[in-house]
């Protein structure tokens, strides 16, 4: 072998070892999106868009309206903590053909506390910290906020589904765990206005999600939609 087909080799070597390790890397990523999703311990938005920097600022926006919903639900809140505070925001990116897949997490704990935070002591005329048994608290309880039903809580899950491979593994979980009845592709359901029906194109992003019934609500604009409105894209029935 001359020394130029020992330099192509050299060089075609290079470049197979390259397409693999970017390979590997990129199944990583989307290993890491995968568990971040199922643990339940993130607050997260994952966004593809047509440039870099379309993605992230999509996904800035998206993380931050999820922020004030959570901590809108949440039970217990610091007083302080507030959307537009700086938390430890992580992102992880990934190129998708010719688009950018950016997606943003927080982990929830950061932005509301398991715990509530530990009160003053109050101290008697003698100097102690201990506090009377007869002490009467002047502050007025927060009225606890009522836990989501099941089916309210299976509707966010089913919402925040950005892919179809995403909905596949979870709605066999949720199918295991007994948390909805049964789902299957629109066309193997023998009665489709019994389903929610979720919407997804021809890359797998989901586009739309129906509620049950022949008159149809879009769940994600709240507004009148049908299953006929989307044409040529496939569509996953889930019975609650």
């Amino acid at each position: 072998m001359n020394d130029y087909m020992k330099r192509f080799t050299t060089i075609l070597f290079l470049m197979l070892s390259a397409v693999i390790c970017l390979a590997q890397s990129l199944d990583e990523r989307k290993r890491q999106i995968a568990d971040i999703k199922k643990s339940g311990e993130y607050i997260y938005a994952d966004v593809t868009a047509n440039t870099e920097q379309d993605a992230f600022e999509q996904a800035e926006e998206k993380l931050y309206s999820n922020i004030n919903a959570y901590i809108a639900k949440a039970k217990y809140v610091n007083e302080n903590a507030k959307a537009s505070d700086v938390y430890n925001v992580e992102k992880i990116e990934i190129p998708r053909a010719n688009l950018f897949r950016a997606f943003l997490y927080v982990k929830a704990i950061d932005i509301v506390p398991d715990e509530e935070e530990p009160g003053e002591e109050v101290q008697d005329a003698s100097g102690s910290m201990d506090v009377p048994e007869n002490a009467v608290s002047s502050e007025i309880p927060e009225e606890p906020v009522p836990a989501a039903s099941p089916r309210e809580q299976v509707l966010a899950k089913i919402l925040s589904f950005e892919t179809f491979a995403e909905l596949k593994t979870q709605l066999a979980d949720m199918k295991q765990q007994g948390k909805i009845q049964s789902y299957a592709m629109y066309k193997n359901l023998a009665k489709p206005e019994e389903f929610i029906l979720i919407i997804f194109d021809a890359d797998g992003n989901v586009r739309s999600v129906l509620s049950e019934g022949k008159n149809r609500v879009n769940l994600k604009t709240n507004t009148a939609d049908d299953i006929h409105n989307y044409k040529g894209l496939g569509a996953v029935g889930v019975k609650i």
